[in-house]
């Protein structure tokens, strides 16, 4: 049973490890997008007028839109996709808006853990989260 516990303990301390230094290099992927620029984007509260990503958190997970193109995805797999996305698609700076689908739905709790865990990720990688209202 303690043999157990130790190699659980060990495997989450190893998983932890991979994930700062995958983190790490995605950080380092994102620096070539400048700063944030909020006077760009300060009064923008609508997803059709927002040109850089958008992540909705919905139950399936989590959604990167950007311009046309939407993608449903793993909270865990935003990180990479964001670190993929060409330059151009970062008019406002190094920043997304986050929005999560859970005033009415029964996967509330869900889809509200999943967008702390999408913030937690976003704040690792050093882009800045405008939160939106659902």
């Amino acid at each position: 049973m303690i043999a157990a516990v130790v190699t659980l303990v060990v495997l989450t301390s190893a998983s932890a490890v991979a994930q700062k230094n995958s983190f790490g290099r995605i950080r380092t992927q994102l620096a070539r997008i400048p700063e944030p620029d909020p006077a760009r984007y300060r009064d923008i509260r609508d997803a059709m007028y927002w040109q850089n990503p958008y992540l909705l958190v919905r139950r399936e997970g989590v959604e990167l839109r950007l311009g046309m193109t939407r993608t449903t995805m793993p909270v865990e797999s935003v990180a990479s996709a964001l670190a993929r996305l060409p330059l151009a698609g970062w008019p406002y700076g190094r920043v997304v808006a986050v929005q999560a689908l859970s005033n009415t739905s029964v996967y509330r709790y869900r889809i509200l853990s999943t967008r702390e865990r999408l913030l937690k990720i976003l704040q690792a990688i050093g882009v800045k989260a405008e939160v939106w209202p659902a």
